[in-house]
């Protein structure tokens, strides 16, 4: 975990409360919402981003935090005991109205450097018009690729209509923010609710399907992952059908490999050819051989996770 080395001077005469961690969360969507809620409270708050990785991290570049002006916040920019030296330098920069950096090393303000050898780099942005943050809210939540730019000398916040990378571009900070990986299950066995569970707390968006539930395609997107649960090869082939025609980021099957070679065979009968159902994992999951649901859905997150870290989502 980072921790702090170094006191932090204070540098004017503000007064402020002690800062509070009140929404322990690092969900973009949840952060900009809290933006939001203090500008709307208290007519200002802060968006803090980290803008740069100075050797060791425990967060990426685009990890950010929201800054009432009574300091509460949420969010995180380190391993979690920086945030409160941070939050109040935050609350400085929305009493006098201007945005300003926070630098590793050798910073006017201070210097965070970290037990792990790195620094923290970070931009705080006074949120003075919420317009943008309702943007991003609504492409976020519509399940649109949504992109903040901080303009770093006319200290302003726009929505990218056609989104890059996070990074730096021509003096801007750009925050993208992609969808919110969704898991569909389908299948009412008694594998479904542990997997469901733990994809909702590991922050997936879960859509539950019975076998009498249909699958609509636009359900299905480049950040779905579909796990079939039903125990019955009949069932689950038009489920199958539908993901496997949108490329969606993941699909896994139950079942063992016998069952997985007759699913194979129903699906070149409809015209599927091998490169298309090659990536279906099945038999399911990271750990072979799982034979408790508990498990089993340990597994098939873990599964879900790796693919979708390779796949840069």
């Amino acid at each position: 975990m980072d921790s702090l080395q170094l006191a932090l001077p204070s540098h004017d005469s503000f007064v402020a409360p002690t800062p509070k961690c009140t929404l322990m969360t690092n969900d973009p969507l949840s952060i900009l919402a809290f933006a939001v809620q203090g500008y709307e409270r208290h007519g200002a708050s802060a968006l803090v981003t980290r803008v740069e990785i100075i050797r060791g991290a425990a967060r990426s570049v685009g990890a950010q935090m929201a800054v009432h002006p009574d300091g509460s916040f949420c969010g995180f920019v380190s391993g979690g005991c920086t945030e409160i030296a941070v939050a109040a330098e935050a609350m400085s920069a929305i009493h006098v109205g201007v945005d300003r950096f926070l630098l590793g090393e050798a910073s006017r303000f201070f210097d965070i450097v970290l037990a792990c050898g790195g620094a923290i780099k970070l931009h705080i942005h006074v949120i003075r018009h919420p317009d943008r943050l309702f943007q991003a809210i609504a492409a976020i939540s519509s399940r649109q690729i949504a992109c903040l730019a901080i303009d770093i000398q006319a200290q302003s916040l726009s929505f990218l209509a056609k989104p890059t990378n996070t990074g730096w571009s021509e003096g801007t900070f750009q925050r993208l923010y992609p969808p919110t990986s969704r898991l569909t299950t389908f299948g009412s066995g008694i594998e479904g609710q542990p997997i469901a569970s733990l994809a909702s707390t590991a922050g997936l968006d879960v859509v539950a399907l019975g076998k009498s539930d249909k699958l609509e395609p636009e359900a299905v997107d480049s950040d779905t992952a579909v796990v079939l649960l039903p125990h019955d090869l009949e069932a689950e082939l038009p489920i199958l059908v539908i993901a496997l025609r949108r490329d969606p980021l993941y699909i896994g099957a139950l079942g063992s490999e016998q069952t997985h070679a007759k699913r194979l065979t129903a699906l070149r009968e409809l015209g599927f050819s091998d490169h298309e159902t090659d990536t279906i994992r099945a038999p399911i999951g990271l750990v072979p051989k799982a034979r408790d649901a508990q498990t089993l859905a340990l597994s098939v997150l873990a599964e879900i996770v790796a693919v979708r870290n390779q796949s840069g989502a």
